[in-house]
């Protein structure tokens, strides 16, 4: 199975964009504004009932999806004591 170069949104399908840097993106983590290193493909595979839930979630928070999952591994890694 390969990766759509689209990502479905609330109005509708929008196309890939191209790694940002820290010049043109800050990231809303934990509420408090974090500039980014390059952004990255990060490529697996999760559960259907899972991607569901993250992207009911991020809806909520008003937030891509890229963001949601991005301060969620952060929180994970920082509660490992990770850097």
């Amino acid at each position: 199975m390969t990766m759509a170069a689209t990502e479905d949104t609330p109005t509708g399908p929008r196309s890939a964009v191209p790694p940002r840097t820290v010049e043109d993106r800050v990231v809303r983590m934990a509420g408090e504004p974090v500039k980014s290193d390059p952004l990255v493909p990060l490529s697996t595979r999760v559960p259907e009932s899972l991607r569901k839930r993250v992207r009911m979630a991020a809806l909520e928070d008003d937030v891509d999806v890229q963001d949601f999952v991005a301060a969620a591994l952060e929180e994970k890694l920082d509660r490992r004591g990770r850097g």
